[in-house]
């Protein structure tokens, strides 16, 4: 600009405002450009549409407000259809809350449009286009005609053809990006359901055109332990919501309110003629009684009996107009509450997809961010950052709306129905079935969840429950219960939507339609996939802390760092107030990565697809999940299936002994059957060559079907598969078994009768039928042979079959009861108590079950990974402990204690203790030994307090004080004069019965010297039963200190039923139901244990559903909604894998958090040093450090793999434990520190020349970089960064060695390597190209041939290097060797010596 023009610029420039100024005469390029006194039109155009906008919304809320007060009193007073509802009306008429299947709170606001309302939602659209439009103009002028050349000039700043000049152009600049922050802040919390409330009036339901739905959504903290972090954030928020009325601030709100919303259209169905809404695939129908919304329950009217469903198929089906005889509604009417028979999903558009995907908080944080970088001559940077950053957007996008489609496919399903309506057998679209229809059963799909009354039918249920093989269901022959849970049947009479039907047994099997649509299993099912609860990992919810204080630390940062630009240079060099903004913007992004959060989920992932791979076979749904298992401290384990093999095979029948019983005609004359004698058992069990009243039995005391694509003819349970397989007959149909030709008794056929199916209840099966030739009938009877005895007559009974049937189990077999009895002329069986009751012991029937060859292996790989396995099975307490010794689940050398339900003296109910077989003998051994003993003698000292107790073990000191006392007790008793009261003491434990009580064996620490066994009805027991301060003090004070638990347990507190005390102590559950196995898991996730469970998929389903980890055991892989894990391996190994991949994925995830956190912190102090002396580094050395740098290397540490066997400790998961926080700040420090270290080094340098900051503008940051004080900068903080990266990647203790991670070491050794040369090499085009000073500078601004820069000598440069490798040397020692190494193990071993720990044997 020539000085007489810029003279001109002057004055006119002093006859403005101060504002005009302040932006125009500081900026010596200053001129005069078409906005110059900010009152010409277009100015005057933005500020009366800015002030009509403002003016507008304000009347608009003023009038919204006064609306609503009025809508909501006239509701008030106004009651429901003439009377009210109840005595407690609504006290907000446009507002209610239900509660849905899942439990959550939903709550629905009515809202009505309004023309104003309208007319003021239009400022959206214009004002976000305003804003969009001014961004632009701002930033086309501040580059308008700049000139361009690579690399050194890379189009930095324009001529400000607008504005006139930069300083103009950057307050203009200010004033829009904060505006635009605000404004997009409020898009953005006003997303969803929130809008129609700014722009809506609230109205009464029978008025409202639109229905604002908001649910609270489930969340599930999980965290081993208490954490005080957690609380402090946990009272903080709720401080906050309570100050801002949390509940009312939009879905999700900074966590505070914890709810999503939607607005939703009212629709009417003029086929049902009801307005309704549908909200997550479910609808709701609007009461015009209740004034309000209804979930519908298809079950309701249907709770009529099963007898009413009997009655129904047979006087011909619902009534299609008019309530049929029963009660039941009509087809109609049924329709009309319920629906159409399918879930009403829809995937979402391209355009709703990408607003939800960058509608986020974070997205604005990042855009923000970019809006300044791209402004303030950073656009080249800019474009590859937000390129990559949308890209990301899309990807997900795409991902889910794949999904989407997907799920979308398997809710849709074109079918046809054949329902029996009116009495006629009609064919309608599956669509149309409504709860109540009876329908045929026919092979193929089934539409709805569907209750059997008639036949039987075999199905394949892979798709659901993981069962690869086909299962059978069959129709009651028993009075069903009136009101099941959820009106949910038992499965083996259930056919379930999503399944197929392969086989009927005739053309007139026939079910009642129970649920339809969403409230189906499988829509059940569809709903957790689509809508989960939200899972919060305890560093998820520590890393809002870690934001929160790293946002404190950029805010004082930024703040320091402006006042120091403004004291050194703004006020020097007459800067503008956005100069030092800007800087403070760029120093603040440092701070805080906008990549944390992916870094910790990177590594998950990769994971997940490491698990697929051909030597894992593990397919994960919730990735998520695999960072949990990590932290499994507990493995619970199913046993037939999982832990053996999951075919039964048949052993043999260990039958009552009975002379001349083999030539009866017919199996209930036999003289087995009549005998008076005294009963006796076999001296062995038979293999083969059965009498024809067992081999009855083995033929006919089943619920199996005939299958002719089974290899065995038959299907149904595993169990009676391989007992018929053994008696060699065939199933022609569902009641004809014949005996074959060449067997020993041919022509002989069984007719079944009737059979009542296997019950829970009773633990039985039976079969009444009818032997040809003889054309006898009588029952037989199978079941658990505990119960079987209660059925049976006493006389029958042989005395020893108790002690023959638990050696058995205790031997590892599966006992089962087999009793018979024959049926009198004219005697009718119309139930299961009639069948069940005088019967004759036949014999028990004895199955194998081996455990997989892998079993005890993985075992004790887990043990060795300081994990507990525990056993949870439904079969029988001696078969479980045998299983449990045979695979090493059980402690080797430890007698097993089992608690079982038994009389005392008073005839109370109570859970015994005893040992049987070969633990008696362990056991002892264990009570003549002399420290139990000491134990045993000093227990009233425990009841009294009076001994170190649980909280004296709390120190490390206590700890000792307690083990040389104890040394001296034992050494006292050892001597001669107490060998007398241990002989007593061994006589006295010598009595066969080895009976204790609980309380017995939790004094005398009994419990720590054994393993325990429970069964269900010991476990409800116990659940029932306080503990008392006593057993609580012994249990808290336990010696195997090897758990840490919760502050829950360690204060004393929550808790108080002895099972919660003694849980951690109990090895195995036998006998439990699949609610029983629910229950198991949820008391170790009570007691902050992160759990896995194992199972086949069938009825552990619940269990596996509930633990953190669940893997089914499938072959079908799609049975993954049956547990987030799902493997087709045949073994339990998959578990071990599946922990070792977990607990590298921690360390991994940690690793890159503590990568991030220390990259945003050392850029951050980069940031500052340049600012504060006037320099900035070149733009490719940004681009070398953070793309080349931080991205890849990121990437690259997420590749380590997981080490090949599970270590004894598990990595940690908090982000505020004291080796991760001493590893970022340690290796911070030290960093900072070598950085002044060389800093001093150059600028003590007799031929270092400052730089000239004085002599160009602070904001020509492209100027700034030519000297030795940027070439220090480079070199120091690039090698950090990438060393940094190895350094967190060191650790093989959950990970493979660092040197294993090709990808990273090649990365780390190509770019070390190339910085080492750049810094020993003479100039070349390299060097010019990162702007280092290795030659002379003289033509480049500030420097002038008179006073220029000279090159750094190599010698300096070789000092440097030197210094560089010593900070690299230090900060891997510092990992390495005290952190990692043994001092922090010593570290970490005293730590836990110093916590409170409780017993837990692994």
């Amino acid at each position: 600009m020539s000085s007489g023009l810029k003279e001109t610029c002057l004055q006119k420039l002093r006859g403005r405002s101060l504002f005009d100024q302040a932006v125009h005469a500081l900026d010596e390029n200053a001129h005069l450009g078409l906005i110059v006194s900010f009152r010409e039109t277009p100015c005057l155009l933005v500020y009366g549409y800015a002030a009509a906008a403002v003016s507008l919304y304000i009347f608009w809320c003023i009038r919204r407000s006064v609306r609503n007060a009025l809508t909501l009193s006239a509701s008030a007073s106004r009651p429901v259809n003439g009377t009210p509802k109840s005595d407690k009306p609504r006290q907000d008429a446009c507002r209610q809350c239900v509660t849905d299947s899942q439990n959550r709170v939903i709550e629905f606001e009515g809202y009505k449009h309004s023309r104003l309302g309208r007319v003021v939602s239009m400022l959206v659209p214009m004002t976000t286009a305003l804003i969009t439009i001014l961004f632009v103009i701002v930033v086309a002028d501040y580059y308008w005609d700049c000139e361009w050349s690579w690399p050194d000039h890379l189009c930095f700043i324009g001529t400000f053809p607008i504005f006139g000049s930069f300083d103009a152009n950057s307050y203009v600049f200010l004033i829009l990006w904060c505006l635009g922050v605000t404004w997009f802040f409020f898009l953005i919390v006003n997303t969803g359901g929130q809008m129609v409330k700014q722009f809506g009036l609230r109205a009464p339901f029978r008025k409202a055109a639109v229905i604002c739905v908001s649910v609270q959504e489930r969340q599930e903290t999980i965290s081993s332990g208490y954490s005080r972090t957690l609380a402090l954030r946990k009272k903080a928020l709720g401080l906050v919501a309570k100050v801002f009325r949390g509940k009312d601030l939009p879905g999700g709100f900074l966590s505070l309110s914890g709810a999503s919303s939607q607005t939703i259209p009212l629709k009417y169905d003029h086929t049902s003629k009801l307005w309704y809404v549908e909200f997550r695939c479910q609808r709701y129908v609007y009461d015009s009684d209740g004034d309000g919304f209804v979930q519908h329950d298809p079950s309701t009217s249907l709770r009529k009996g099963h007898a009413a469903f009997d009655t129904l198929l047979a006087e011909g089906g619902l009534r299609t107009k008019s309530p049929s005889p029963q009660g039941f509604k009509s087809v109609d009417e049924m329709y009309r509450s319920a629906g159409p028979n399918q879930i009403p999903f829809e995937v979402d558009s391209w355009s709703q997809a990408l607003t939800e995907e960058f509608s986020t908080l974070f997205f604005l944080y990042q855009f923000s961010i970019y809006a300044v970088c791209v402004w303030f001559s950073y656009w080249h940077y800019t474009i590859i950052a937000m390129t990559i950053a949308i890209i990301s957007g899309f990807f997900n996008t795409s991902v889910r709306l794949a999904s989407q489609q997907s799920i979308k496919s398997m809710m849709e399903q074109q079918l046809t129905a054949h329902v029996l309506r009116d009495g006629q057998v009609v064919e309608i679209d599956a669509n149309e079935l409504v709860p109540g229809d009876i329908v045929k059963v026919q092979p193929g799909p089934v539409p709805c969840d569907l209750l059997l009354l008639r036949g039987a039918a075999v199905c394949d249920e892979s798709t659901l429950t993981g069962e690869s093989m086909p299962v059978q269901r069959l129709a009651p022959v028993e009075k069903l219960p009136d009101d099941p849970p959820g009106f949910r049947f038992a499965a083996k009479h259930s056919l379930v939507a999503g399944t197929s039907v392969l086989q009927v047994v005739d053309n007139e099997t026939w079910a009642l339609a129970t649920h339809t649509g969403i409230h189906t299993q499988k829509g059940q099912l569809l709903l957790l996939i689509l809508y989960p609860p939200k899972l919060v990992f305890k560093y998820d919810e520590q890393l809002s802390v870690v934001f929160f204080l790293l946002i404190i630390y950029a805010f004082a940062l930024v703040v320091k760092l402006m006042r120091v630009m403004y004291v050194r240079y703004a006020v020097q060099q007459k800067l503008p107030l956005t100069a030092t903004w800007a800087s403070g913007v760029f120093t603040c992004s440092c701070v805080l990565p906008t990549m944390l959060h992916i870094v910790l989920s990177v590594g998950q992932v990769i994971s997940a697809k490491r698990l697929k791979e051909k030597s894992c076979s593990i397919f994960c749904v919730v990735p998520k999940r695999i960072a949990l298992a990590g932290k499994v401290r507990v493995a619970c384990f199913d046993k037939t299936g999982t832990l053996t093999t999951s075919g039964l095979e048949f052993f043999g029948v260990h039958c009552v002994e009975t002379e001349g019983s083999g030539g009866s005609p017919s199996p209930f004359s036999s003289k087995r059957l009549s005998a008076s004698t005294t009963p006796k058992l076999e001296a062995e069990p038979r293999r083969s060559k059965w009498d024809l009243d067992i081999l009855c039995g083995l033929a006919s005391a089943h619920s199996l079907s005939p299958f002719s694509q089974s290899e065995t003819g038959v299907v149904g349970n595993a169990v009676e598969v391989n007992m018929f397989k053994a008696s060699r007959w065939s199933l022609a149909s569902q009641s004809d078994v014949q005996c074959p030709a060449d067997s020993a008794f041919p022509g002989h056929r069984l007719e079944i009768r009737k059979r009542f199916d296997f019950s829970h209840s009773t633990m039985t099966m039976s079969a009444v039928v009818k032997h040809h030739p003889s054309g006898e009938e009588g029952i037989y009877c199978k079941g658990s042979f505990e119960h079987i005895l209660r059925k049976c007559r006493p006389d029958s009974v042989p005395e020893n079959f108790i002690q023959v049937a638990e050696a058995h189990a205790f031997a590892g077999m599966y006992v089962l009861g087999l009793a018979a009895r024959p049926l009198q002329a004219g005697e009718s069986v119309q139930n299961r108590a009639d069948a069940e009751k005088d019967l004759t012991l036949l014999g028990c029937l004895l199955f194998k079950n081996p455990p997989r060859p892998d079993t005890a292996e993985t075992i004790e790989c887990l043990r060795a990974g300081d994990v507990r396995s525990v056993m949870i099975t439904g079969d029988a307490a001696g078969t479980a402990v045998s299983i449990a010794k045979e695979i090493k689940l059980a402690a080797p050398g430890l007698p097993v204690l089992l608690g079982d339900m038994e009389s005392n003296a008073n005839g109370h109910n109570v859970v015994c203790w005893r040992c049987v077989g070969e633990d008696l003998k362990g056991l002892n051994e264990i009570l003549l030994g002399n420290e139990w003993l000491t134990w045993r003698k000093n227990y009233k000292q425990w009841r009294g307090g009076g001994a170190a107790g649980a909280r004296g073990e709390a120190t490390a000191k206590a700890a000792k004080r307690r083990a040389r006392e104890a040394q001296a007790e034992i050494s006292r008793r050892c001597s001669w004069p107490q060998l007398e009261e241990v002989q007593n003491a061994g006589e006295e434990a010598g009595d066969e019965d080895f009976v204790f009580s609980t309380e017995e064996i939790v004094l005398s620490r009994l419990f720590e010297w054994c393993e325990l066994a429970v069964t269900q009805q010991a476990f409800e027991w116990l659940a029932a039963q306080q503990c008392s301060p006593d057993l609580r003090r012994v249990l808290l004070g336990s010696r195997l200190s090897s758990l840490k638990k919760g502050r829950v347990l360690g204060s004393g507190k929550g808790h108080t039923s002895l099972l919660w005390e003694l849980l951690t102590s109990i090895r195995i559950f036998a006998r439990m139901t699949p609610n029983g196995k629910i229950s198991v898991v949820e008391g170790f996730m009570s007691q902050g244990l992160i759990c896995a469970m194992v199972g086949d998929g069938g009825n552990d389903s619940g269990a596996l559903r509930t633990a953190h980890v669940g893997m089914a055991l499938s072959s079908a892989t799609s049975a993954t909604v049956v547990a987030p894990f799902t493997t087709c391996r045949p073994s339990v190994a998959p578990i071990a894998d599946l922990l070792r991949e977990g607990r590298g994925a921690l360390a991994t995830s940690f690793a890159g958090y503590k990568y991030c956190v220390h990259y945003g912190l050392l850029n951050s102090v980069l940031k500052f040093k340049t600012y504060w002396h006037g320099i900035s580094q070149s733009m490719m050395a940004a681009y070398f450090q953070d793309m080349i740098g931080f991205l890849s290397l990121s990437w690259a540490m997420s590749l380590a793999r997981p080490a090949p066997v599970l270590a004894t400790s598990r990595p940690t998961s908090s982000l505020f434990s004291g080796f991760t926080v001493l590893s970022v700040v340690g290796m911070l420090g030290l960093n900072a520190l070598f950085l002044e270290v060389n800093w001093s080094i150059i600028t003590s340098d007799e031929e270092y020349v400052p730089f000239p900051v004085h002599k160009v503008r602070i904001t020509q940051w492209w100027k700034l970089n030519t000297n030795w004080e940027v070439t220090t900068l480079f070199f120091t903080y690039t090698f950090q960064l990438f060393w940094s990266a190895v350094v967190y990647s060191f650790g093989d203790v959950f990970r493979l060695p660092w040197y294993t991670n090709l990808v990273l070491m090649a990365l780390v050794a190509v770019n070390l390597g190339l910085l080492t040369f750049l810094m020993l090499s003479s100039p070349n085009w390299m060097t010019r190209l990162f702007k280092l000073v290795f030659e002379d500078v003289t033509d480049s601004d500030p420097w002038t041939p008179e006073e220029y820069c000279p090159a750094m000598p190599r010698s300096v440069r070789y000092h440097l290097l030197l210094v560089i490798m010593c900070n690299l040397t230090c900060t891997a020692f510092l990992e390495k060797v005290i952190i990692q190494g043994r001092v922090g193990d010593y570290m970490r071993v005293l730590g836990r010596a110093l916590s409170k720990h409780v017993t837990l044997r692994l």
